[in-house]
């Protein structure tokens, strides 16, 4: 469980091998094609064309959260009015603060990419 500090915790990546009674007795080796997410190496983990080109969010200012106000009556009064101010992530900048431009042509906007690799595990 992630508590909220630090570096989130990795789960162990488990891959199902199928393997026979003589080949678990004898031990045997497999290749494995593991797959994971990395941070885009052409945009640095942006998501746009150019870094440079980034430009700070007109709807938050570059906070990256949007303040939604909402007012009304008191239930209980009809004399008392209320105000709630709400904070959220910002719809038009997705919390980043940055308005990202044209989309890198490498990870298609999204600031990371799927990597595919080898790894030879050896099965006693």
């Amino acid at each position: 469980r992630y508590s909220g500090s630090g570096v989130r915790p990795v789960e162990a990546t488990r891959v199902p091998v199928v393997v026979t009674l003589a080949e678990l007795l004898t031990g045997v080796n497999r290749t494995l094609t593991l797959a994971r997410r990395q941070k885009c190496e052409t945009c640095a983990g942006t998501g746009a064309a150019e870094s440079e080109s980034r430009e700070t969010c007109g709807l938050c200012e570059g906070t990256g959260a949007a303040a939604h106000v909402s007012a009304g009556l008191n239930w209980r009064n009809s004399r008392r009015f209320f105000r709630q101010a709400v904070t959220t992530r910002c719809g038009a900048c997705g919390g980043t603060g940055y308005n990202r431009g044209a989309a890198c042509g490498a990870c298609d906007g999204a600031g990371y990419v799927d990597v595919r690799r080898e790894v030879r595990v050896e099965i006693p």
